[in-house]
């Protein structure tokens, strides 16, 4: 006895990769931000805080996520496209 209606499973949509420059420019200045921030706590002398669940967060991350988060900003559409057309269906 099929689970599916039909006795097949039915096929998603495909979607195609959209990643606008709106999303772009949001995730870079969040990358940027994150870096001026984690510069700015550096050049105080604070090496750690606390996030808002009380977990402790380390500055330095702060300006590897930023750079993180830029990197993915500046990747191109096409590359997106390409990995998106490679996974396993």
């Amino acid at each position: 006895m099929p689970f599916h209606v039909g006795g097949h499973k039915p096929k998603a949509p495909k979607k195609a990769v959209r990643f606008s420059i709106g999303g772009r420019l949001v995730v870079g200045g969040i990358g940027a931000f994150m870096i001026g921030d984690g510069l700015y706590r550096l050049n105080l002398g604070q090496f750690d805080g606390v996030d808002f669940y009380n977990l402790p967060v380390y500055t330095t991350s702060f300006v590897a996520t930023g750079i993180v988060g830029i990197l993915i900003a500046l990747i191109p559409v096409s590359w997106l496209e390409a990995v998106a057309r490679r996974l396993p269906k």
